[in-house]
């Protein structure tokens, strides 16, 4: 078990990352160290592998995803 999990609906998530890309420049650079990128590399990550939980612990220089499968 997770604890203090964070609950979203699929049409929040959708609605979110719709007003994002709306905001983002299309020309401008990427930069790896933004949480939205980061968070977007690893859900991307979690989606692939299947994952029933997940949580996700950053610490200085380093994310650890914790999973269930």
């Amino acid at each position: 078990m997770i604890p203090n999990p964070i609950y979203f609906r699929y049409s929040d998530i959708v609605r979110i990352d719709l007003k994002q890309r709306l905001q983002r420049d299309p020309d401008s650079s990427v930069d790896r160290r933004d949480l939205s990128f980061i968070l977007r590399v690893l859900g991307d990550y979690v989606d692939r592998k299947g994952f029933r939980q997940f949580a996700i612990h950053f610490s200085k220089g380093s994310v650890k995803v914790k999973f269930d499968h």
